[in-house]
């Protein structure tokens, strides 16, 4: 139990460096602001998307604190991280996520080839890059497993 303490206790610095991270991102878009219209928006989304991360990243470290703090919680919580069903179904889910994604941005990728050529080369990028991690864990895995 120690060990899965020190993992929570770990847990809770790496989501209090992405708060960090996050708050300076903010900082980071309200230096550097621009008066387009279109660059306003992004800027706006990004400050949106930061927040709600910080937000996130808060309650994860709250929450690692409260439970490496009392040993029932930290026994419950440990239970519920490898419970096996869990563990399996979300595998599952994962799997299929991502052969949806990979089908979806295939598609769209050879949609976008007839209307704008930055889209097409985005989505083939970001299709390529999306098989090659695919194809990299399957390696990795099947050494590992």
């Amino acid at each position: 139990m120690e060990t899965f303490k020190k993992k929570v206790l770990r847990r809770q610095v790496y989501a209090l460096l992405g708060v960090g991270v996050a708050v300076l991102g903010i900082g980071f878009g309200y230096y550097y602001k621009t008066n387009d219209r279109v660059s306003s928006f992004i800027a706006g989304f990004q400050t949106g998307v930061s927040a709600a991360l910080v937000v996130a990243l808060l309650a994860i470290a709250i929450k690692s604190f409260l439970v490496s703090r009392n040993e029932e919680k930290l026994r419950d919580l440990y239970i519920h991280e490898n419970d096996e069903r869990r563990q399996s179904i979300k595998r599952e889910s994962s799997s299929v996520s991502l052969d949806i994604i990979m089908y979806s941005l295939v598609l769209a990728t050879a949609i976008a080839g007839n209307i704008n050529s930055t889209v097409f080369f985005s989505l083939l990028g970001a299709s390529a890059f999306a098989g090659f991690v695919r194809k990299s864990l399957k390696i990795y895995y099947n050494r590992v497993l």
